[in-house]
């Protein structure tokens, strides 16, 4: 096939990922500003080329702003990296040899680019006692913007963006740490600290050659700041998981109260910093420069430094010559993208059997908490519903779909779920939980009555669909975009009802 053939059967999303840790005067105008932006470049576009993703504005102080947007249009993307590079530096895009870039800012999106740069320099025109650069902090520079590109078929489905819409909000942190920094009086400053380049990042883990998050020497280790699901499809050789859910928690793994006072509440952990470098890493770079911040002022580790970029910079740089192993998390429909020696080596596993497996897929999700399941192909054939490692006390008892069952094995459910409910029926840190199983307690108990009631029982065929855990429907292969809740949402809203379990 000619390679113009094959460029026709193919089209290629571009991805950006972007965050600055700034100041913003307005954050409210600021986010209708990038909105009206965005608006306009994809005003000049086809409509399957519209930029979509998600973009999060922080109003307090020091949050700035943190996104990832896609389009199948690498100049609507370009268009939007010009816009936020700020006007002051016009003149070196003006001047610079990417002959794209050039025309990006001269002729095809000019007017919503002026317009942006225009309402953006009056927004921080209010910030007048603070110096040029102070005001200026929130302008991004080529280095800032992380690419990168996904090539599929052009068929219908693959066409699809790699996020359902455009979803720009104001939120109180960027990325949540539930207000742990500030309680821990943490400046941008702060946050500006421990940077490593790939290449000294490189050269560190040739140095200490971890192992269990220890080096070596054991004066270092080596800590990974994302989740959990994260860790578990690819990872630098000898990193030490958390096992967080979310961002937040790693706060509390790291061993202070609540409070952000200085009292320990995990003295392992805390043992585990005393006089040692630390090392950190995540995806960009954007939760290390927090968690690595609160380290330094909460523990008694010697140094902290952290992975500038991220995995996606040292990939870029290192590929399969890197000690990145496995698989890189992506927050879009891709959900994973190969990565550094992930040829070589498989290093995830079946949640369930242990077989090496490291692809997460949209409909494979916990029926209790819908976080993604991460299990091969032949245990998923053995079960309707599944449950993540959080929940499998629950496998036997908790199901969503609750009109496959006979009374008597509703009743059987009923009488494990009142026991796990009475094994966990004090303590705070319980609240949640209880809250979990006693909706689902009331769920089967209002399916038991309605069954009595109309004197009939529900039963499943082995052969029947499974509902999808994210919108409830028979008929969805997984991709309805549960992880955003969109489908879920509508269906609600039309008030959707096919059975007493439908909500």
């Amino acid at each position: 096939m000619k390679a113009e053939e094959e460029d026709e059967r193919q089209k290629q999303h571009h991805i950006i990922l972007f965050y600055k840790y700034s100041d913003i005067p307005d954050a409210h105008a600021y986010r209708d500003a990038l909105l009206r932006l965005i608006n306009g470049i994809n005003s000049s576009c086809l409509a399957e080329d519209n930029i979509s993703g998600r973009i999060l504005v922080g109003s307090k102080n020091h949050e700035g702003i943190n996104g990832t947007i896609a389009s199948l249009n690498y100049n609507a993307i370009l268009a939007f990296c010009v816009a936020l590079m700020g006007r002051t530096q016009k003149s070196k895009i003006l001047k610079n040899d990417d002959e794209m870039k050039r025309e990006v800012v001269a002729n095809l999106f000019r007017i919503c680019i002026e317009e942006f740069w225009s309402v953006t320099e009056e927004i921080w025109s209010t910030e007048g006692s603070k110096s040029v650069k102070e005001k200026c902090n929130h302008i991004f520079s080529w280095e800032d913007f992380k690419w990168s590109s996904h090539t599929v078929g052009v068929g219908d489905c693959a066409k699809q963006s790699l996020f359902p819409d455009l979803n720009i909000k104001v939120v109180q942190e960027i990325i949540s740490t539930g207000g742990r920094l500030e309680k821990a009086e943490v400046t941008l400053d702060d946050v500006h600290k421990g940077y490593l380049s790939p290449e000294e990042w490189h050269s560190a883990m040739e140095k200490h050659k971890f192992a269990f998050g220890k080096s070596n020497t054991n004066d270092a280790i080596l800590i990974d700041c994302r989740n959990q699901k994260e860790y578990s499809i690819g990872r630098f050789d000898g990193a030490i998981d958390p096992g967080t859910r979310t961002f937040s928690e790693f706060f509390d793994w790291v061993g202070k109260s609540d409070d952000g006072g200085s009292k320990a509440t995990s003295t392992e952990n805390q043992s585990l910093f005393r006089n040692k470098t630390v090392y950190m890493y995540c995806t960009g770079g954007i939760r290390c420069e927090k968690a690595s911040a609160f380290i330094r002022k909460k523990t008694d580790a010697s140094e902290v430094y952290h992975l500038k970029g991220g995995i996606h910079r040292y990939v870029e740089k290192y590929g399969e010559e890197g000690y990145f192993g496995g698989k890189n998390f992506v927050f879009d429909r891709r959900i994973s993208v190969q990565s550094g020696n992930s040829n070589k080596k498989i290093v995830g596993k079946c949640v369930y059997c242990d077989a090496p497996w490291d692809t997460f897929t949209p409909r494979n999700v916990c029926t209790v908490c819908r976080e993604l399941v991460l299990i091969c192909n032949q245990c998923k054939a053995s079960f309707k519903e599944l449950h993540c490692k959080d929940h499998f006390h629950l496998k036997s008892c908790y199901f969503t779909d609750l009109e496959r069952f006979s009374c008597t094995e509703l009743q059987q459910q009923l009488a494990k779920l009142e026991k796990h409910h009475e094994n966990i029926k004090k303590g705070k840190t319980n609240k949640q939980r209880r809250k979990t199983l006693r909706k689902q307690i009331e769920k089967i108990q209002a399916m038991l009555s309605f069954n009595s009631i109309h004197e009939t029982e529900h039963t499943l065929s082995e052969s029947s669909k499974t509902k999808c855990r994210n919108c409830l429907l028979n008929d969805c292969n997984g991709e309805c975009w549960g992880f955003h809740g969109l489908k879920r949402a509508k269906r609600d809203k039309s008030n959707l009802q096919t059975s007493p379990m439908s909500l």
